[in-house]
């Protein structure tokens, strides 16, 4: 990481020690101290081992074949080689949103990025007292502290994003296509639900900013036939038995919240008081634009379709909406800073008293997890 900037690596080494030694206490604890602290780290290490034993791939295998690697490499047991992986992918993606955060607001100081990067990390959805039932079961949650893959592909969606709008922004750059493809290959076998957003929403960004030239439109070709051949052979793998992908609209969402409506405003809240006060910023911003593009495709995906079987109450459609609000979020908030001196006062402070509000939801929803409380 030598072309990072001093400022970076100060920012890095601020935030990473108040969030990194939280994610090495949780994951050691999801690991090795069952009760308290649920998750589906267990389950995926069964996979890993699984994978090896009976040398048979598995939909998804990213996070598996790194768990895999290490233990066999080194000669650990599986449940340490998963708490090295999982610990190294969330410090990956703190870092990350470092770069993110301080390229796109250079002239901020590092007293500023350091808090607004925490509050990124942890931030939570609205949360109303007497109406809200739960904090993210049937929300959703741009933070999530019990899936391994979404951690996985969390970074690696942040990578394709990044990658994707400066490709097709740059006239004759066709080194970044073929890295965009690669990555976005990756997101795929880390976790699905990347591509099933990013894809859709990308495509009609192309059409509506007009960035259909010609390599623009081979590199979008080829990126839909790669992730649909590899997707139907993900599709296959899944549908063993009686479980199947069906159509199902709000099957599943509707079991697991008593309001879908309310679920997606509270998910929603900060983005959206953002946006309906300063819509500008879609203008300007095109990963704003396609992510809110992904949180679309991500809540039609939710809503229509689910598994079949043992796996129904899972809402594994789910994923890919929850993936979309942490890139929203993320997003949101660099642009509300940018806008910051542009915004009236008292919107101003009415969209930053909400974005504390829900980092203090956040926060405490996290110290509840931390403390061994199997809270949804």
């Amino acid at each position: 990481m030598f072309w990072l900037s001093k400022r970076e690596w100060l920012v890095i080494f601020g935030v990473g020690s108040i969030l990194w030694p939280i994610f090495v206490f949780l994951i050691y604890h999801q690991i090795f101290e069952l009760s308290g602290f649920p998750s589906d780290t267990h389950q995926h290490i069964d996979f890993a081992k699984d994978m090896i034993n009976d040398i048979r791939l598995l939909p998804h295998p990213f996070w598996h074949i790194g768990t895999a690697g290490i233990a066999l490499i080194f000669n650990i047991d599986f449940e340490y080689s998963a708490w090295i992986v999982s610990v190294l992918i969330l410090i990956f993606l703190t870092i990350l949103v470092v770069v993110v955060v301080v390229r796109r607001l250079p002239s901020r100081s590092m007293y500023i990025h350091i808090p607004l990067i925490i509050s990124i990390m942890i931030v939570a959805p609205m949360y109303i007292p007497g109406i809200s039932h739960y904090i993210y079961m049937g929300v959703g949650s741009p933070s999530v502290w019990h899936n391994v893959t979404l951690w996985s592909v969390k970074p690696i969606g942040l990578l394709t994003l990044v990658i994707a709008v400066k490709a097709f922004t740059t006239n004759n750059k066709i080194f970044l296509h073929g890295i965009l493809m690669l990555v976005l290959l990756i997101s795929m076998i880390a976790k699905p639900s990347f591509m099933m957003i990013f894809l859709p929403a990308f495509t009609v960004w192309v059409f509506l900013k007009n960035y259909h030239q010609r390599l623009n439109l081979l590199s979008l070709l080829s990126m839909w036939i790669g992730a649909l051949i590899v997707l139907m052979w993900q599709v296959l793998m899944v549908n063993e038995g009686d479980n199947q992908v069906i159509i199902d609209f709000l099957g599943v969402w509707s079991i697991i919240t008593q309001d879908i409506g309310l679920s997606i405003v509270t998910a929603l809240a900060f983005p959206l008081i953002y946006i309906i006060g300063n819509s500008k910023a879609l203008q300007d911003d095109n990963i704003l634009l396609i992510s809110w593009g992904m949180v679309f495709s991500g809540l039609i995906i939710a809503m229509l379709f689910a598994e079949k079987g043992e796996r129904y109450l899972d809402g594994n459609f789910m994923w890919g909406y929850i993936l979309a609000l942490f890139y929203l979020y993320l997003f949101s908030v660099i642009s509300f800073v940018q806008y910051w001196e542009k915004i009236s006062v008292t919107k101003r402070y009415f969209m930053l008293s909400v974005w504390i509000y829900q980092t203090v939801v956040g926060v405490v929803y996290l110290a509840k997890i931390l403390n061994g409380e199997s809270i949804v």
